[in-house]
């Protein structure tokens, strides 16, 4: 019987191979061809190379067939994106100019890998928001940075303070620190993303996310009514004498290295500047959010949100699609960040990485932003550089220097308002 089972094994076995060649049985699987992947990224010195030289050994050793070759930004986004051919990985902050390539088409849709992957679940409404267009996605969020108030712990201490949380106990801090002979606020005239920080943020407490949305997106005139209160409040602050001399300093950093050494006790700020200041002085320092104004409004927070694109010709859309695929993992995007934590004040976009993983200020730093009701985008991340952004730093520098120019200020803002509305 064995030799039966066996025989008929055997003529199995011969019908087999004729049916299918003499060696179809030995064929070796169709060899992978091999692809070099061009990632463009902000930095290859420090602290952000050595992280990302990680991230992209653990990606290679995963996948054989491919290798990233790692190169530095030395032009704008747009001359990259129209290149040919382009890199097939971007690094990339979701802005004004992020957007604008995405409507002119130069940015792949990864719809179909975002709803594999189930990345709505990964990150909140907001965040998503940054890279969508008519319901497709075409960015993908992996990290961000928050904007605080970052204080002089010593100084609270000294003169018995707490961290407020409402307009009036703000107030009430920065008297008690002036009257004490210490400057409450640091601020320079000279950094335009730092007064545009105080400029957004009064929009949103005053008048809430959806009022800023709408101004930004070129809908509301700076001569609304509204605007001029947001100037108004800022005057009275001025007026009060609550930034004394800092709001001439040369730099935002020289500002920060005020409120470090004591000389003034807090600044509105990203972390990403006081990553600049040394340890010891780090050490003396806490943050708190922007405090409420009006209770009856939506909770917003401005974050910078970087992530990563593929430009619409990359020559390697699959294995780009690949890399997304690995960087969507929440424990991969925690790792990277846990390199970054301390380093350059962010932490990740995804909703499962866990705080503790980081040092307290980043820790702090992600409970503000994912305590928000929702997260916006930088004022001068949101509106065209060349007509609006510029116009607002210009008039915000105007205003600081002379506060009773509110007039002057918000007529160069209507103006810039309709240039861009007529480009649009």
């Amino acid at each position: 019987m064995t030799k039966l089972y066996l025989g008929l094994f055997l003529i199995v076995l011969a019908v087999t191979a004729a049916q299918c060649g003499p060696l179809a049985l030995f064929e070796p699987p169709t060899p992978v061809p091999p692809v070099e992947l061009t990632y463009l990224t902000f930095s290859d010195q420090g602290t952000v190379n050595d992280a990302e030289e990680l991230l992209i050994e653990q990606f290679e050793a995963g996948h054989p067939n491919i290798t990233v070759s790692r190169t530095e930004y030395a032009q704008s986004p747009q001359a990259y994106l129209t290149a040919s051919p382009p890199p097939d990985i971007m690094l990339a902050i979701a802005d004004y100019n992020t957007f604008a390539a995405i409507d002119d088409g130069l940015v792949l849709d990864i719809s179909t890998m975002w709803s594999d992957a189930n990345l709505a679940a990964a990150y909140p409404a907001s965040l998503r928001a940054f890279g969508e267009r008519q319901g497709r996605q075409y960015f993908l969020p992996v990290g961000q940075t928050w904007t605080a108030f970052y204080y002089n712990r010593q100084l609270f201490e000294a003169n018995g303070l707490a961290e407020p949380t409402t307009w009036n106990e703000l107030l009430d801090v920065a008297e008690t620190l002036w009257l004490s002979g210490v400057t409450p606020f640091a601020l320079t005239a000279n950094d335009g993303w730092a007064l545009s920080m105080w400029f957004e943020y009064l929009v949103l407490r005053l008048h809430g996310p959806e009022f800023y949305q709408q101004l930004i997106a070129g809908e509301i005139p700076y001569t609304d009514f509204r605007v001029r209160e947001v100037f108004e409040l800022w005057r009275d602050l001025l007026e009060r004498g609550y930034f004394g001399e800092s709001s001439f300093t040369t730099s935002t950093l020289r500002a920060v290295n005020e409120m470090s050494r004591g000389q003034a006790a807090m600044v509105l700020v990203s972390p990403v500047l006081i990553t600049d200041l040394p340890a010891a002085s780090r050490e003396q320092l806490d943050l708190f959010p922007f405090p409420v104004i009006n209770p009856d409004l939506a909770r917003a927070e401005s974050a910078a949100i970087f992530g990563y694109l593929i430009p619409a010709q990359s020559q390697h859309p699959a294995e780009a699609i690949q890399f997304f695929q690995y960087m969507t993992s929440a424990d991969v995007q925690a790792a990277f960040f846990e390199q970054l934590s301390g380093q350059v004040g962010v932490v990740p976009a995804h909703q499962a990485a866990d705080p503790s993983q980081f040092d307290p200020e980043a820790s702090k730093g992600l409970a503000l932003l994912r305590q928000a009701d929702t997260v916006t985008r930088p004022f001068i991340f949101s509106v065209p550089e060349a007509s609006t952004g510029q116009a607002l730093i210009l008039a915000l520098r105007q205003f600081i220097r002379n506060p009773d120019e509110v007039d002057s200020a918000l007529e160069s803002l209507e103006q810039a308002r309709q240039e861009a509305n007529d480009e649009r």
